[in-house]
């Protein structure tokens, strides 16, 4: 990381920790998690001096749309995930474009089950869900 990014990055954390009142371990960990990719200038969108750089912004976004994802075409879970996380995509299969099938059969389980909890409630417990409705 440069300098500049390095300033950028504290100012962020210590942003999270006075907005949310929240430990630093907490927002340190958060902030590394969503900033995977810093400096790498393969995956650099722009910089702290020049903005972001909106045409490299919209190819990526363009090229990584889960509408290209051809291995998630058909799965119904898709709007969900969007085909998973870039940097895990990058780290497991060598392309921030490829589908993190790894995690396809988890989130299709994980949601199902949601949507059974969620129906289970509704059907037999409807008032618990109405604390939701605010």
């Amino acid at each position: 990381m440069t300098p500049a990014a390095r300033i950028s990055a504290a100012i962020e954390v210590l942003a999270d920790i006075d907005a949310r009142r929240r430990p630093a371990s907490d927002a340190l960990k958060d902030w590394g998690l969503s900033h995977r990719f810093a400096g790498s200038n393969t995956h650099k969108l722009g910089t702290v001096f020049d903005g972001v750089d909106h045409t490299r912004q919209d190819d990526f976004l363009t090229k990584h749309h889960i509408a290209n994802k051809t291995d998630c075409s058909t799965c119904w879970a898709r709007p969900l995930c969007a085909g998973g996380c870039y940097h895990e995509a990058h780290t497991r299969y060598g392309s921030t474009v490829e589908p993190n099938l790894h995690y396809c059969d988890w989130i299709r389980s994980w949601t199902n089950t949601c949507l059974e909890v969620y129906g289970t409630l509704a059907e037999r417990a409807p008032e618990f869900l109405t604390q939701f409705d605010r």
